[in-house]
């Protein structure tokens, strides 16, 4: 598939004061042409899903730009207390495909891919809690 092949330029054309972002994709950049758009699996919203989240990632310094320039004080309404769910798609009659997407998706990959690796968990037992810590 072409989609996974390539990496088609994408350019970010809005970015709403609730952190809904807007961006666009040429249709042949993806590999694709209208009529492949009559097949129900191109619109599905599993497939939808799928190339909207890989160009976020191949994408995802454009995205990192963007939190990086939402002011201290926005920041945790407009990313951290809202959540991407699904992507949303349309495609114009030019062959533009428009992905609408919320930024909190490029946080959550930003974290999964950056933070530091925990240590594995071992089993201990705090030497602050005294034995005369009990009810009885």
């Amino acid at each position: 598939m072409a989609v996974v092949s390539s990496r088609p330029e994408i350019r970010v054309v809005n970015v709403s004061a609730n952190g809904d972002v807007l961006f666009v994709v040429g249709m042949t950049d993806l590999g694709l042409c209208k009529g492949d758009l009559s097949h129900p699996m191109l619109t599905s919203r599993a497939f939808v899903n799928f190339v909207g989240e890989l160009l976020v990632r191949r994408h995802i310094r454009e995205f990192t730009t963007i939190l990086a320039g939402v002011s201290a004080p926005i920041y945790e309404g407009m990313v951290e207390m809202e959540s991407h769910v699904n992507f949303g798609m349309t495609v114009d009659r030019d062959g533009i495909v428009r992905f609408q997407m919320h930024i909190s998706l490029a946080e959550a990959i930003i974290h999964e891919r950056y933070r530091p690796h925990a240590a594995p968990e071992t089993a201990c037992v705090s030497s602050s809690v005294s034995e005369d810590s009990s009810d009885e």
